[in-house]
């Protein structure tokens, strides 16, 4: 039953990716303010506006 309904999932999960509608989320590692260290680089951070920076 569960086998199943992982297989729909994981389908509808790649249809949403391959459509461009999925967003990752960043694990900050470091205490919040203008510039915060991510799990995946540096991001420089506004109320409206995250810029990512290679770290």
């Amino acid at each position: 039953m569960y086998g199943k309904l992982k297989d729909q999932l994981s389908q509808e999960l790649e249809s949403i990716k391959e459509a461009g509608l999925y967003k990752s989320e960043r694990v900050i590692t470091t205490a919040q303010g203008a510039v915060i260290k991510t799990d995946d680089g540096f991001a420089l951070t506004t109320t409206w506006v995250y810029l990512l920076t290679p770290g």
